[in-house]
């Protein structure tokens, strides 16, 4: 008997994997769906159940681990000075209030940058949705580096029904993290 050349070995593997498990096949996936898909649509219409408001994109930190930084990734926006108004906060509220009819509970979340920075409309926020809310288990979240805190806004998560916060003290992060020349010139 002769060994079979390297190449016949390998041509003979690439023909077993895609025989036994359908590996490098030729068919193309034509069309991947969810399972939930076909309920897509009412969900969309009558089920949300959480929508977060990114309310600002500047932040006091510029951390070099952030998806935002100018370092990590240049295809992502950067931290700039854009920051959501009241006006769009309440249409988004309002939208999430007719879309989430048929949940019973429902959330709301504070995204950034760092969301701390546009407090203000954050309890002007928070304060709408109460009113259209009124009578569903309504929480609230908020992602930040805790930076900004301060007595008043330490309390504010007390009311909430939920508070997750987001808070990076650890040695390797802190190592990481430099100061913005906004947080600078506040300071």
């Amino acid at each position: 008997l002769q060994a079979p050349k390297s190449l016949d070995i390998t041509v003979f593997l690439i023909g077993a994997i895609h025989s036994e498990c359908g590996y490098l096949s030729s068919a193309n996936v034509k069309q991947i769906e969810h399972p939930l898909s076909n309920l897509s649509e009412h969900l969309l219409a009558r089920g949300l159940e959480k929508m977060t408001l990114q309310v600002t994109q500047n932040c006091n930190l510029r951390c070099k681990y952030c998806i935002y930084s100018e370092v990590s990734n240049l295809s992502q926006r950067s931290h700039n000075e854009n920051a959501m108004s009241f006006e769009t906060a309440k249409n988004a509220i309002d939208f999430f209030g007719v879309h989430s009819r048929d949940k019973k509970q429902v959330a709301i979340g504070f995204y950034g940058g760092e969301p701390l920075l546009e407090f203000q409309l954050i309890k002007d926020a928070v304060s709408y949705a109460k009113k259209i809310f009124e009578g569903k288990d309504l929480s609230f979240h908020i992602t930040t580096n805790a930076t900004l805190m301060t007595d008043e806004m330490a309390i504010l998560p007390a009311g909430w029904q939920t508070a997750g916060m987001q808070t990076q003290a650890t040695t390797w992060h802190c190592k990481r993290r430099s100061w913005s020349a906004f947080a600078l010139n506040t300071a």
